[in-house]
């Protein structure tokens, strides 16, 4: 469905808890909002993509991918904005230590006290 909001084409599908839409750019098809609606029509969570750049190196073969520079993520339910701002994206043949993964290790060091999961709170 064409979104005159936002100006590309718009799927909405079902998800987990909701539904999910996304909002794609009418001429590149990446995506520019990827929204996360609750059972009764709420917005949960909005990200809005934009600044799409190519990497600027890449290991891998064949076209380079392209990645957003911005993002922005609203979390209406607890009035809160976050936004990623990338200066540089590009692509690195080493793989992520497993550490990065360990989320009960991440919240200990980085001493994360109040955890709010948006399946349980009914957002």
């Amino acid at each position: 469905v064409w979104d005159e909001a936002m100006a590309g084409w718009s799927v909405t599908v079902p998800a987990r808890f909701g539904t999910r839409r996304v909002v794609f750019d009418p001429v590149e098809w990446y995506p520019t909002m990827i929204a996360l609606i609750d059972g009764e029509g709420k917005i949960a969570a909005e990200a809005t993509l934009g600044g799409y750049k190519r990497l600027s190196e890449f290991d891998g073969e064949g076209l380079r991918p392209e990645m957003p520079e911005r993002i922005t993520i609203e979390l209406p339910s607890i009035e809160s904005r976050v936004l990623f701002d990338i200066g540089a994206v590009k692509s690195i043949r080493r793989l992520p230590r497993a550490i990065s993964f360990d989320l009960d290790g991440l919240l200990k060091r980085e001493r994360v006290s109040d955890i709010r999961d948006l399946d349980e709170s009914g957002s």
